[in-house]
């Protein structure tokens, strides 16, 4: 509890003036190794959809906020909530996001958010071959992998996969597949990078349920290009 109370503190001062977002309190004095205690939430969970609709929410704004939130959390802080299930979030008065349940957070370096950003403009250009070369930085393994061999196998993933519309994609079920890929070359991808493409899936499954629109790569692309115009000193 004490590490989930500084995660807590941590992921607040990060949306410090964020008005989109709350981020419960933490009564130090009265938290311990064993007793965490915060801010008492007042709003709807997220997985009460029938509630949310008859207090006259923004369903489809909820889903565009919460994703936005989530690419800040990546993209730009580099530490995120790792677990956005519905039953984690709150809905507060004026469609405000309240994350609980700090449990499990990830961490994601400067660089490996670099390289995962050119992971996803490479695979939407269908670069097959510099899209393995920077999967592999992203990876961890035993015996190094045939290059040619994954280079193929990733031309076949993104032929399947880059193809379809936004809408169309399935961030979870791409996700897996991926996961797949990696597996069968003896790849592991690095803990917290896996850890953030199953939370994007989450956040997908999610937002979809909300909007039967929501396109999750819709969102994500425009923290991509602003990682990588910082990189160039764009900005």
């Amino acid at each position: 509890f004490t590490i989930e109370a500084s995660s807590v503190e941590r992921f607040g001062r990060q949306f410090a003036g964020n008005d989109r977002i709350h981020v419960p309190s933490i009564y130090p004095r009265f938290c311990a190794e064993k007793v965490l205690t915060m801010e008492y939430v007042r709003g709807i969970k997220a997985s009460e959809t029938a509630s949310l609709l008859e207090a006259g929410c923004d369903l489809r704004g909820i889903a565009a906020r919460g994703a936005d939130l989530l690419m800040e959390q990546f993209f730009e802080h580099g530490f995120f909530h790792a677990d956005p299930h519905p039953g984690n979030i709150y809905v507060l008065p004026g469609d405000v996001i309240c994350y609980v349940d700090f449990g499990l957070m990830g961490r994601i370096s400067l660089s490996e958010r670099e390289r995962f950003a050119d992971l996803l403009m490479m695979a939407v250009d269908r670069d097959e071959r510099h899209a393995a070369q920077v999967l592999l930085k992203l990876c961890s393994w035993e015996s190094e992998p045939d290059l040619s061999d994954l280079e193929r196998d990733l031309g076949d993933f993104l032929d399947e996969h880059m193809h379809r519309s936004l809408g169309m994609l399935d961030a979870g079920r791409t996700l897996q597949r991926l996961h797949g890929l990696c597996s069968r070359h003896g790849l592991s991808l690095r803990p917290h990078v896996y850890l953030m493409l199953k939370t994007l899936g989450t956040m997908d499954e999610m937002g979809r349920q909300f909007d039967p629109d929501f396109e999750i790569a819709k969102h994500v692309r425009p923290f991509v290009v602003r990682l990588q115009r910082r990189r160039l000193n764009l900005t």
